[in-house]
């Protein structure tokens, strides 16, 4: 009886250190295959769960490590922040473009440096990502530089939840798009002076007199500016001008 509860108790007590080894994270810990088969059967089965987790275990630090080097090495701005928009990490391309150095950045949220009149539709997009009322979205906004100047970026946003569906973190993948949006901005401006310019020379056909004229540049020239009154004339020889045209102000003029 005596060397019953032995071969029993022994393996046993195995087993129950194992376990704590297990639980420490010393995943390289075995356990004695002794006993009788059963208990053999169960120490094996220990052992190859033990195996197991390590071979998770290194999978895991593997794809962390991965990840943590696309993450640093990425030709665009990436960030993970904090549900409350804090950045908890960002790379050295988000630090290039927007001019902070990182421990500075981690020090700040998303909103300190999102342009005001962009941020009220951003927040609208984060409070929706929060509800669950999208997985995801794309957007193009402004961020002001440290040194205060304007940097247009193309974003694409999205939510890290955990198993119970809580918010963990935001991931951004942010794209510095200001050269092209000054060169789209060139070419509106550009077919918008066109289309300008057209119309003048088609209404100036019609006109009779240079005031005429005058009064269609002007009208074409505050549908431009959105200005609200002007004047067209040209100096004579004694330094006065000669107006063509003068817009009307809409109030009493002293």
């Amino acid at each position: 009886a005596l060397f019953m509860s032995r071969s029993i108790t022994r393996p046993v007590a195995e087993l129950i250190r194992g376990a704590g080894e297990i639980g420490k994270g010393r995943l390289d810990y075995r356990i004695p295959v002794t006993g009788g088969y059963e208990m053999a059967q169960l120490a094996a089965s220990f052992n190859e769960m033990a195996a197991q987790r390590k071979r998770e275990e290194e999978s895991l630090r593997e794809n962390e490590e991965r990840f943590r080097s696309f993450f640093a090495a990425a030709a665009i701005g990436m960030v993970m922040a904090s549900p409350d928009g804090r950045f908890v990490q960002v790379n050295g391309a988000m630090c290039e473009m927007t001019g902070y150095p990182a421990e500075e950045l981690l020090r700040r949220d998303f909103q300190s440096i999102t342009h005001p009149d962009d941020l009220a539709e951003d927040l609208d997009r984060h409070a929706r990502l929060l509800k669950g009322d999208i997985p995801f979205y794309h957007t193009e906004k402004r961020f002001i530089h440290k040194q205060g100047h304007e940097v247009w970026a193309h974003l694409a946003v999205s939510l890290f939840r955990d198993g119970e569906g809580n918010p963990v973190h935001f991931t951004g993948q942010i794209q510095d798009i200001t050269e092209a949006r000054r060169a789209r901005d060139k070419v509106i401006r550009q077919s918008t002076l066109l289309t300008a310019i057209n119309r003048v020379f088609r209404e100036s056909m019609t006109c009779e007199t240079e005031s005429d004229v005058g009064t269609v540049c002007l009208e074409v020239a505050q549908e431009l500016t959105g200005s609200q009154f002007g004047f067209i004339g040209e100096l004579n020889e004694a330094g006065r001008f000669n107006n063509f045209a003068i817009s009307d102000p809409g109030w009493d003029a002293c």
